[in-house]
C-alpha cells in the first residue's frame, strides 16, 4: 500500500510541476482524500493496496454524495483518480 501511495504522490508532484489548471485542481483535491485514506488504513492496520483504494472510493463517494463538487469538477476528479491508480500500478 505504501509503495502505491508513494507512486501516486510522485505523479502528483509531476503534475504540480507541469500540469494544467484542471490537473492541478483535481490532484490538489485528491491529495486531502489520499492522506485521510492512508491514515484510516494505518489506523486499522490495513496494508493491502486494495484496502487503500477502497478507503479512497468511500471517501470520494461521501464527498460526491455531500455535493462537495459540481458535476464537471467531479468528473475531473474521477478521471484524475483513475489516472493516479493506473500510475500507481506501474
Amino acid at each position: 500500500m505504501h509503495d502505491f501511495y508513494h507512486a501516486i504522490e510522485q505523479v502528483i508532484g509531476d503534475i504540480l510541476d507541469q500540469g494544467d489548471d484542471d490537473e492541478l485542481f483535481a490532484s490538489g483535491y485528491l491529495s486531502g482524500h489520499l492522506s485521510v485514506a492512508l491514515a484510516k488504513c494505518e489506523e486499522q492496520e490495513l496494508e493491502a493496496k486494495q484496502d487503500f483504494i477502497s478507503e479512497m472510493s468511500k471517501s470520494l463517494q461521501q464527498a460526491y454524495h455531500a455535493k462537495e463538487l459540481a458535476p464537471p469538477d467531479q468528473a475531473l476528479v474521477e478521471q484524475m483518480w483513475l489516472r493516479l491508480q493506473s500510475a500507481g500500478e506501474q
